[in-house]
């Protein structure tokens, strides 16, 4: 961390204690649902309504960004995150109705959807653009490891704390990362003297069309979409029971080996760059329609674990590589307009998706599933040759 800048590191900090407050009290929010209903069902109303939230933000944040200073944005955000989670642990203190708890958890992630794509777009405000794929891998391996780590000591912090004691840590973390925020120095290089012009959503969607880097990373979002929806809990742990023939818990394994997948494609990130970025991206989705291929009609349980850890390890040089060259490229004002529109195509594309892919597997059967998720990575390898001219 030496060679990075001290606002770099500021946002490094408040991103890691946000992260891993999201995460934990999405996991006190999902067991306490399940302790106060005993559904399944119920509980998995927490990322649906999680992505919903993003994508609605999504309309509302230009109008914001062209209004507000991106260090307020920060501030007010986190602070009224922490303000939720208050209001969310007397929620549960006083056993209030549910709706109340996925309204609050609606509205925490629609703050987020402001917030994720700000943290994107400074990147390039704080690091020359030689720093910048360092600095990506640097952010990427965080939220990899809080994802594990977070999972991994939530589940133990639960049975310690209970949901209550679970939320009340969430709004320390959030706390200190409003600390972090607060320290960072947004007058450099002209940060708030750059207010992004787009007035409207509509606008976003206009300034999006005329960038042809900004296309790829937006179709390249959507189509993806249908191939992660595969690797989703509903899908993975009914495939792991019924096809693999072995224990639920190797859900959690496969999972696991997943995020180590996408750890070590960090490490060996730096590699890729003797290579041409058109490459790499042809390359790379073809192995990983490949791979969802042969997960799809494997029935042996060790294959399955190398090929997650393999495409955690794929999925993860792509996507850095993405980033960096889009943040490379785009000026400021643009980047911001991108990571908006992205953000809610992201959404978007996971809400149907994950919808489309669990009715084709409730229909037909999940081998089917992956055989969608196999052509959709192929589909970027023919996006990718349409735009080959960019790279």
């Amino acid at each position: 961390m030496k060679r990075y800048t001290n606002n770099f590191k500021y946002l490094y900090f408040s991103q890691l204690f946000a992260n891993t407050s999201d995460n934990l009290y999405i996991i006190a929010l999902i067991a306490y649902l399940y302790a106060m209903t005993n559904s399944v069902q119920t509980s998995a109303l927490i990322p649906i309504f999680i992505t919903s939230a993003y994508f609605l933000s999504g309309f509302i944040a230009p109008y914001v960004y062209s209004r507000f200073q991106k260090q307020y944005i920060l501030v007010f955000n986190q602070t009224t995150k922490c303000c939720l989670l208050i209001t969310l642990l007397l929620t549960m203190r006083f056993e209030i109705q549910m709706v109340y708890i996925l309204g609050l958890a609606f509205l925490i992630a629609f703050l987020d959807g402001f917030t994720n794509p700000l943290s994107n777009t400074l990147i390039p405000y704080f690091e020359k653009k030689e720093n910048i794929l360092g600095a990506n891998t640097k952010i990427s391996s965080m939220n990899n490891i809080v994802q594990i780590s977070a999972w991994a000591l939530g589940s133990i912090l639960l049975t310690l704390l209970h949901s209550e004691g679970l939320i009340i840590t969430c709004i320390i973390f959030s706390i200190i990362s409003v600390i972090f925020i607060m320290k960072i120095n947004f007058s450099i290089n002209t940060v708030e003297k750059e207010i992004a012009g787009s007035k409207s959503f509509k606008e976003v969607i206009q300034s999006n069309g005329n960038s042809s880097y900004s296309k790829y990373l937006n179709w390249n979002t959507f189509l993806a979409s249908f191939g992660h929806s595969v690797w989703i809990a509903a899908i993975m742990i009914a495939f792991v029971k019924d096809y693999l023939n072995a224990p639920s818990f190797w859900f959690g394994i496969i999972n696991a080996t997943f995020f180590i997948g996408l750890l070590f494609g960090t490490k060996i990130i730096r590699k890729t760059t003797s290579y041409k970025i058109l490459h790499i991206y042809f390359i790379g989705y073809l192995v990983l329609s490949i791979i969802t291929l042969l997960f799809g009609i494997n029935r042996f349980l060790f294959f399955a674990v190398l090929l997650s850890w393999l495409y955690g390890v794929i999925e993860q040089i792509l996507s850095i590589t993405l980033h960096t060259e889009i943040q490379k490229q785009l000026n400021h004002e643009l980047l911001i307009d991108t990571y908006t529109l992205n953000q809610t195509i992201y959404s978007l594309g996971f809400c149907i998706s994950t919808f489309a892919m669990s009715s084709i597997g409730d229909h037909s059967n999940l081998t089917v599933v992956f055989i969608i998720a196999s052509l959709s990575y192929l589909s970027i390898c023919l996006l990718t040759y349409r735009f080959r001219k960019i790279f």
